[in-house]
């Protein structure tokens, strides 16, 4: 017997689908919860965390300059700063 030809087992593919549509779905709107955090991994993250842990925020490509001969002062993050991030 074909399957197609067995309403019960057309109803629980149905079903089937179904579930997994609003499961994607449900995936989608979490994930799209964390877009407002978007900005933070732009870069590379393991050098964002690495300047972030050393110096208390992500480096600007002018302090990057401004220091590229000599080593900015290590200032560690403060709660604050990852209430912030």
């Amino acid at each position: 017997a074909d399957v197609d030809q067995i309403p019960e087992l057309v109803e629980l593919a149905q079903l089937v689908r179904y579930r997994a549509r609003v499961a994607i779905s449900k995936v989608k709107e979490f994930q799209h919860s964390f877009d407002s955090y978007r900005y933070l991994w732009t870069g590379d993250r393991v050098e964002f965390m690495r300047q972030f842990l050393l110096y208390g925020h992500a480096l600007s490509a002018e302090e990057v300059e401004l220091y590229a001969d000599y080593e900015l002062p290590k200032n560690p993050p403060k709660l604050q700063n990852f209430r912030e991030q």
